[in-house]
């Protein structure tokens, strides 16, 4: 693994599989492995949400709440996690802020060898201002990475243009690692500002 200002490039893996389009709206975004019957994302939010028909392999973790997938051999889509606000990691605009490092490590051992799963929301933008896809990220093993850097204390809930559909599930993930001082809420790291000095 390379670390390129603060972001993670993950080692390349041969893509298996179809380079067929998944079942994602809207998008000609082909995915490259797995298929729906072996999907974590829970039978419940299958048909509350968009999920996509196919696992895709990460390329790189950009920061705590964007990662790079390829969705089909040579071609690569950043997506940003819906419903988080990690702290920056700098990019030569922005400065790196408190827990940014932490943030993307985190995602970054999460992320590990897997393939993830992505679904969209319905009430959510395809894509936001950037022309970043938005999606929520399953591991195979049924991991939302969304709430589990939430919960962990890497990442602060966000709603950014209204309810999504597992915004109260996020923000009492947040509550419970704010009051267990988790991650960036602690008075030893960032105790909630991400604009406090970045750990060293």
């Amino acid at each position: 693994m390379v670390v390129l200002t603060g972001a993670c490039r993950l080692a390349p893996r041969p893509a298996t599989g179809p380079s067929n389009p998944p079942a994602a709206p809207g998008a000609t975004t082909p995915a490259v492995a797995s298929s729906p019957a072996s999907s974590p994302i829970p039978p419940d939010l299958r048909t509350r949400l968009t999920p996509w028909d196919r696992s895709v392999p990460v390329t790189w973790v950009i920061d705590g709440d964007t990662i790079r997938v390829e969705t089909a051999p040579g071609r690569t889509e950043s997506v940003r996690l819906i419903g988080l606000n990690a702290p920056e990691t700098g990019d030569g605009r922005r400065a790196v802020q408190c827990f940014g490092r932490e943030a993307t490590a985190r995602l970054t051992e999460l992320i590990g060898e897997n393939d993830v799963w992505l679904a969209g929301d319905p009430t959510e933008n395809e894509r936001d201002r950037y022309g970043r896809l938005l999606a929520y990220a399953w591991l195979p093993d049924g991991t939302l990475l969304n709430r589990t850097l939430i919960a962990e204390g890497y990442a602060n809930e966000a709603t950014f243009d209204g309810p999504y559909v597992l915004r109260d599930t996020f923000r009492a993930a947040a509550a419970a690692a704010r009051r267990a001082d988790r991650g960036l809420w602690a008075a030893d790291t960032c105790d909630g500002d991400f604009d406090a000095s970045p750990q060293r």
